[in-house]
């Protein structure tokens, strides 16, 4: 009896990359290397048993056989958690171009037209839900941040600055409301709008462990 097994390279099963495709090697007698994927986790791992007899024979594969994938795997199977920084990259970057677009309209039209013309609670929707996914995205991401120096300060500044607008944004929808504009002068936004626009192009150098685009 055949038992297809993944033999995974070393090289790839130490990164989080995503593995694809997997060299597939049928394992049908004893004193042949191979190396079990276990399904139950997001990337695969060498441990150090045997695993146990297989239709009456042994499969002689390093690894406890808490579960097998059989054939090829994809990266389907991967966590959230993996795919969380190419999340937080993707909502972040759209949160500050919107910030920096909406500040600037202010600045050329001023507040009154802003809230009559453009920003409207329907608008104020979308934006209130691209930074509650980009804060959760962006938390579920600081694990794996490889940024340092001025980049990870940056990160931070950027995640706690999206994460404590929340609020804001959210009650604007919940009153249906946009008047909290007003509540700010003309010149914050003065201030914004650059701001805004270096952090949308700092998020896109933000790097992360594993590649980070998965």
């Amino acid at each position: 009896m055949q038992v297809g097994l993944i033999k995974v390279p070393r090289e790839a099963a130490s990164s989080n990359q995503c593995l694809w495709p997997h060299e597939v090697a049928d394992i049908h007698r004893p004193g042949v290397f191979g190396v079990m994927l276990q399904a139950s986790q997001g990337r695969p791992r060498y441990t150090g048993r045997p695993t146990t007899k297989l239709g009456g024979q042994r499969a002689a594969s390093v690894g406890e056989a808490r579960g097998s994938v059989i054939g090829k795997a994809t990266c389907a199977s991967y966590p959230p958690a993996m795919r969380a920084p190419f999340v937080y990259r993707v909502t972040a970057v759209c949160v500050f171009l919107m910030g920096f677009a909406l500040h600037l309209t202010n600045v050329v039209i001023g507040p009154d037209r802003l809230v009559a013309k453009v920003f409207s609670p329907r608008v104020e929707i979308v934006f209130a839900v691209m930074m509650i996914v980009a804060a959760i995205s962006g938390w579920m991401s600081l694990k794996r941040l490889a940024s340092r120096g001025l980049l990870r300060v940056v990160y931070w500044f950027a995640l706690i600055l999206i994460t404590l607008s929340i609020p804001i944004h959210v009650r604007s929808v919940v009153i249906w409301s946009t008047a909290w504009v007003h509540a700010f002068p003309k010149y914050y936004s003065h201030v914004e709008t650059p701001m805004f626009l270096a952090l949308a192009y700092a998020v896109t150098r933000f790097r992360f462990r594993g590649g980070g685009s998965t």
